[in-house]
């Protein structure tokens, strides 16, 4: 009996510990602090670009022969003065060789009778030597001095052309293309190698200048030209448009910046385009050299012009390039529907695009800001 008293007593002894366990835990409240998404939010939107050469050169030999070496590859970078591309020079080293020993040859007849002369000329004022033999071994002389400076000539003339079996770096620059490759028999003048250069002079710093706003498919029209210390990238300035001026990127994106204007409209139809089922033969064809750009904006519609440009020079030192048009498009930017008229303007033909394309963007305040 005494047993199951003290049994009662621990049953409520350890009951009533626990209650006063839970009676005392506090539960504190958790500070909660709203976040502002609009403080300190940035956005970014991505320009394709282009490194656009502010030089050309298309590089060629002298000399018609096979091309021997191309020490460089499509890319590579070329300090001025380094050789690029040689062709085989073993016929015009045999030629070298010739010449010098016609040159040295001559040279020692020259100067023999050099020393003949002077000799002649002091016997003749001795009253030693007649006039005649004096005569002669002047003329003999001036013979032997013409003859050494046609050999000087030729030898010159010989190493300038062993020298012409090279084709040099003008400037600093880039191999844009290989136009032919080794192995090959060009003539005289053919062209070899493309090649050229993105640097400009600024404050006497060389910088590499970008075009920004350019796509590989269809080209955006407006562009802005950013330039990059090449040796200093965190220097980066741009072409302020307006003034003219180069300035610091810093300076102009402090300046008042709003992503609207028709180059932000034109980014946003070359993506419609792009992801629309335009059926045209000639866009098809041209699809990666297609141009975009707004031919006119009347009233809800955005009138676009597809082209592609070709070069009709017959060389290309002097590209002639002419415009031809595609295709037609327009945007309704009330019913957001894509029309193709390029064949019939009284009945276009709507074609359908990726319509998420827009689902954030109000495409008619974008393009008439």
């Amino acid at each position: 009996m005494k047993t199951k008293y003290i049994l009662v007593f621990l049953l409520l002894f350890i009951f009533t510990a626990c209650k006063k366990d839970i009676e005392e835990e506090v539960i504190r409240p958790v500070k909660i602090q709203e976040i502002n998404s609009s403080q300190n939010e940035n956005f970014n939107i991505d320009f394709p670009a282009q490194i656009s050469p502010t030089q050309k050169t298309i590089l060629a030999f002298k000399y018609a022969g096979k091309i021997k070496n191309i020490n460089f590859e499509s890319g590579d970078f070329v300090k001025k003065g380094q050789v690029i591309a040689t062709i085989d020079d073993s016929d015009y080293k045999v030629n070298l060789e010739a010449i010098s020993k016609k040159y040295e040859a001559a040279n020692a007849v020259a100067q023999n009778a050099e020393v003949q002369f002077s000799r002649a000329e002091k016997l003749y004022k001795g009253g030693a030597m007649p006039k005649k033999d004096y005569d002669n071994a002047l003329m003999q002389k001036n013979v032997a001095i013409s003859t050494l400076k046609e050999a000087s000539a030729g030898l010159e003339n010989a190493r300038n052309t062993l020298n012409d079996t090279k084709i040099i770096a003008p400037y600093d620059g880039y191999i844009d293309k290989k136009i032919v490759e080794v192995g090959t028999v060009v003539p005289e003048g053919g062209p070899v190698i493309s090649f050229i250069s993105n640097e400009v002079s600024i404050e006497n710093t060389p910088f590499f200048e970008l075009y920004v706003g350019y796509n590989s498919a269809i080209r955006f029209e407006n562009r802005y030209i950013l330039y990059v210390n090449r040796t200093d990238i965190e220097d980066i300035r741009i072409l302020e448009a307006s003034s003219g001026e180069i300035i610091a990127l810093s300076l102009w994106k402090e300046k008042e910046y709003s992503p609207k204007g028709e180059m932000y409209c034109t980014n946003f139809l070359v993506k419609i385009v792009k992801s629309s089922n335009l059926d045209n033969l000639l866009y098809k064809a041209n699809k990666e050299k297609s141009f975009l750009r707004i031919d006119r904006i009347e009233n809800e519609n955005i009138y676009i012009e597809i082209y592609t440009e070709n070069d009709i020079s017959d060389t290309p030192q002097q590209p002639q390039v002419v415009e031809r048009s595609i295709a037609w498009l327009f945007f309704n930017t009330s019913t957001k529907r894509l029309y193709d008229n390029t064949l019939d303007i009284e009945n276009p033909k709507e074609l359908t695009y990726d319509r998420e394309l827009l689902k954030k963007v109000n495409l008619d305040n974008l393009c008439r800001e």
